[in-house]
């Protein structure tokens, strides 16, 4: 794939689902120490994970 081609519909997904796991998950993730390793509290992460998601599935469902 040609790194400047956009993401498919698939490809949003895992990254979304990735991003959801990494931030919640202390096993397999960030989890407790989130804010540690991204400077960001939860609720800023929250608050833009919300957009995100948003944005994705308006986007998947025009798609």
């Amino acid at each position: 794939m040609d790194r400047r081609e956009p993401l498919t519909g698939s490809q949003w997904r895992k990254l979304l689902l990735s991003t959801e796991i990494v931030f919640a998950s202390d096993v397999v993730g960030s989890g407790c120490d989130w804010s540690i390793t991204t400077g960001l509290s939860d609720e800023e992460t929250i608050k833009l994970l919300r957009v995100v998601q948003r944005k994705v599935a308006r986007a998947l469902r025009m798609s």
